[in-house]
């Protein structure tokens, strides 16, 4: 089964938060291959990011926020500030909402979609910031994925 498109959208708001923190980092001397270098990836796929055609992995996602120390949950699209201050509180939550939400997608959406996966750390996300425990967000998000699934 082929999986759909990208969400084009969802796809260049993510490559913006990439380039801002690495402009950010590189004190305005981004580019795109020294993204490529940082993400272990090639120029080209890269490219596929800037035009919104492609997205990166949520582990590539991990490795680009440790590297340009911004959060996960930032980079990855969802509508959080940079966290500047509390930054390792939150990278530790966002670190947890992502384990969880890896989990819950391996588990029951082994072929879904990078749109759906990021769907379930958003609301994976949403569930540790509300302060409920590791059991209560597997649980729920347990239910929601399955309910996905089943509305294909």
């Amino acid at each position: 089964m082929a999986k759909p498109k990208v969400s084009e959208a969802r796809a260049k708001l993510i490559w913006g938060r990439i380039w801002e923190a690495s402009s950010s980092y590189y004190e305005g001397k981004a580019t795109q291959r020294l993204i490529a270098a940082d993400s272990g990836l090639s120029y080209q796929l890269v490219t596929k990011w800037k035009k919104g055609l492609s997205m990166p992995s949520p582990e590539t996602l991990e490795r680009l926020a440790d590297k340009y120390s911004v959060s996960l949950a930032w980079l990855s699209g969802q509508d959080v500030e940079q966290q500047q201050g509390d930054y390792e509180r939150f990278s530790d939550i966002s670190n947890r909402a992502f384990s969880i939400a890896k989990e819950m997608v391996e588990v029951l959406l082994p072929n879904g979609t990078q749109d759906e996966y990021f769907q379930v750390i958003e609301r994976a996300m949403e569930l540790v910031l509300e302060g409920r425990d590791t059991a209560e967000v597997r649980g729920i998000l347990f239910e929601e994925v399955r309910q996905m699934k089943r509305e294909g």
